[in-house]
């Protein structure tokens, strides 16, 4: 049901370009009034016209209702701000601007309660309920629905209460609380065959059959449909047909009824063929694509997927790129071409990947969002608290001016006739004093309030930011797990399938096998790495060698002479052959490892590596390793020792590179107590230089 609202969102939106086109008559005819009227009219011309620019050009929505509102202040006319400032917040989530959209919708609230505009309350109340169910917050989204609702039935607003209806609807149906979804729509569906909305029983109609489809109940939603489709008809609603079409194809192939699925499929290609729209198009020859591959038409099958990926391709379509490459991959492993399926494959992977990262970037901005909104409402609360305490003030101020003027006249009074009303004046001061103290009271009372919800608003501001810490931890971590991991994997899957082949001489099993085992070590040194870094981060202990550095170097030069000659790299190593010491020979041993084998990784081929080792002062050693590889830029220089970070540069000659060596090197430097520096210039090569002392009291960090 999710999936099914999120297309229909996204055709709606590929459409802008042909409403608009439906639009420009009206709008046109709408601006040339303006120079025609005044006052209030004036108002509802402005707040038309950007109410119909809001799915085109929301930027010009917020120019004319923005301009409703100037004119209405500058004739003192309270009318019409509440509604242009909901078309604005409108106009705001269409643009992705979901901060400022919860202002609009505030504001428009603050508006329509000074004109007691119950109308636009309940419009705003919707808004809102529709903009934190956008952001996955379905509590506060069901409170808003519900006022809106209440209003909207309150005043006889059936229209308003169809939205509120088909809203619900939407907020059941996540839940897969089916039975109470379709009670909605049934509601909403009543109000809109009323009202003669032909487009709103439409889309009810479209959702219903979604949610019998969710069910299994795939004869209703035919039900459904077809009568979305007679309406559609009537009305020559062609974007409406070609959606309802492809609906309706697509429930077939659910059903294994491929032949009807063809068909209407078919249909809705001839339909959406007149409408120019690239999403829909997509998404009709990738449903033919599949079908044909089962019923093993294949090329017919593979001609559909590559129009996918062209329409995809031209609109930046993810979803239908990546399901295209997969559908494809099976078409050319039918027709045994499989040197393209393969390639294929691997195109499905990495469009998968994609489509993950890009869904996960969703998620984290909903979330940053959802909290952010969260914040805007505290905010708000304050806002309100804050408007209640100067009413409160005011009030007062108003009770004791009363209370002044009495005191005059009764001042005037008791001149006249002091002796006689003594000791009732007496009295009535002293109730005077006693209120005052009563209001000094709760003004104490309203400070203390207000310094609680301060203080309450710094603790919620300190567990927003401990969590959004967790957050990228946690997505850190599953990063690592989800791609780099999972990269050595699939390609191991596809080159055993590979390896299975029959037919193969015993050189091509041979390089399969290589390649297997190549890969395997990608992934096995992923996880070394990760281990070593938990084991190097808690290990506080050093087990003292003594060392001679040219020996030492000559025999990390060695170790890596086998990486070195596949690439025809050339090693150098220069040290003086006096130099003794004492340290850790498994902790410098893998931070030499880590260079050597960056070094050898991002040097180009036929190129020179230098080893140098010496004396840097009385009581420090120095060790440096450069290569002529591509360097670094002064972005990478940034963030050269964070833990998974790929910086610009790629080995040379497709080597795995999960960026943990520098993260391990610092750490391992730093509990050491030496230092590393790093001279590197894009293009020109590297130059890492390590200082380490000479005695054997290294601290234990």
């Amino acid at each position: 049901m999710k999936s099914l609202l999120t297309t229909i969102i996204c055709i709606l939106l590929c459409n802008t370009s042909i409403v608009f086109a439906q639009q420009q008559k009206k709008i046109d005819s709408l601006i040339s009034q303006l120079e025609h009227v005044s006052g209030k009219e004036k108002i509802d011309l402005y707040n038309q016209i950007g109410w119909e620019y809001r799915l085109s050009y929301p930027d010009s929505t917020t120019f004319y209702c923005q301009l409703a509102v100037e004119y209405g202040e500058k004739h003192d006319l309270q009318y019409g701000a509440a509604q242009a400032k909901n078309y604005m917040g409108v106009a705001s989530i269409y643009q992705g601007k979901y901060s400022q959209a919860f202002t609009m919708h505030k504001q428009a609230l603050f508006s329509a309660s000074a004109s007691k505009d119950s109308s636009q309350i309940a419009h705003a109340y919707n808004s809102l309920g529709r903009l934190f169910f956008s952001q996955g917050d379905q509590i506060e989204s069901y409170q808003y629905y519900h006022k809106a609702l209440n209003i909207f039935t309150q005043i006889g607003d059936q229209q308003g209460a169809s939205y509120c209806y088909k809203s619900l609807a939407e907020l059941y149906a996540l839940r897969n609380e089916y039975d109470k979804s379709e009670d909605m729509l049934f509601k909403a569906l009543k109000i809109r065959k009323n009202l003669h909305d032909d487009r709103g029983v439409v889309s009810v109609y479209k959702e219903l059959a979604s949610i019998s489809t969710d069910q299994y109940d795939y004869s209703k939603a035919h039900e459904y449909l077809n009568t979305a489709r007679d309406i559609s008809t009537q009305v020559g609603d062609q974007v409406n047909l070609a959606e309802i079409d492809l609906s309706t194809a697509e429930l077939y192939y659910k059903q294994e009824r491929y032949n009807k699925s063809l068909l209407s499929g078919l249909s809705a290609l001839t339909t959406a063929q007149n409408i120019d729209n690239q999403q829909l198009l997509a998404n009709i020859n990738l449903l033919l694509g599949k079908t044909y591959l089962y019923k093993r038409n294949l090329y017919t099958a593979r001609q559909h997927l590559e129009k996918v990926i062209r329409y995809a391709e031209n609109s930046k379509l993810l979803r239908p790129l990546t399901d295209a490459h997969y559908y494809l991959a099976q078409v050319h492993e039918e027709l045994q071409s499989y040197k393209t399926a393969l390639f294929y494959h691997q195109k499905y992977i990495n469009y998968k990947d994609s489509l993950f990262n890009v869904e996960k970037a969703k998620n984290m901005e909903r979330l940053e969002t959802r909290l952010l909104l969260k914040q805007k409402e505290y905010e708000y609360k304050i806002l309100e608290a804050s408007a209640a305490q100067k009413e409160f003030t005011i009030r007062q101020e108003k009770s004791k001016n009363i209370a002044q003027n009495i005191i005059i006249v009764l001042a005037l009074v008791l001149l006249t006739v002091f002796i006689v009303f003594f000791n009732r004046s007496n009295n009535q001061n002293k109730l005077l004093e006693i209120r005052r103290k009563k209001i000094e009271q709760q003004h104490k009372e309203i400070s203390f309030q207000n310094e609680k919800i301060s203080e309450q608003y710094m603790q919620l501001e300190l567990q927003n930011k401990k969590l959004q810490k967790v957050n990228k931890e946690k997505d850190t971590l599953m990063n690592i797990v989800a791609h780099d991991l999972k990269s050595p994997l699939n390609r191991l899957s596809g080159l055993s399938d590979l390896l299975m082949l029959p037919n193969q001489d015993s050189h091509e099993r041979e390089r399969y096998a290589s390649m297997i085992k190549e890969t395997s070590q990608v992934g096995v040194n992923l996880v070394q790495d990760l281990l070593d870094m938990n084991a190097f981060t808690s290990t506080t202990g050093f087990k003292y060698t003594d060392l001679n550095l040219k020996q030492f170097l000559s025999d990390q030069a060695k170790s890596h002479e086998s990486a070195a000659s596949n690439k025809s790299l050339r090693m150098h190593v220069q040290c003086d052959a006096y130099i003794d010491f004492r340290s850790d020979l498994v902790y410098l041993s893998r931070i030499m490892d880590n260079l050597l084998s960056n070094a050898i990784k991002f040097s180009y081929a036929e190129t020179d590596i230098f080893i140098n080792g010496g004396l840097h002062d009385k009581h420090h050693f120095e060790i440096s390793v450069e290569d002529q590889g591509p360097g670094f830029s002064e972005e990478d220089k940034k963030h050269l020792y964070k833990k998974f970070t790929k910086l610009s540069a790629r080995p040379t000659h497709g080597e795995s590179s999960h960026g943990l060596g520098l993260a391990i090197v610092k750490t391992l430097v730093d509990k050491m107590g030496g230092q590393i520096y790093l001279d590197s210039k894009t293009g020109e090569g590297s130059k890492f230089t390590l200082v380490f002392p000479l005695s054997d009291s290294m601290p234990l960090v």
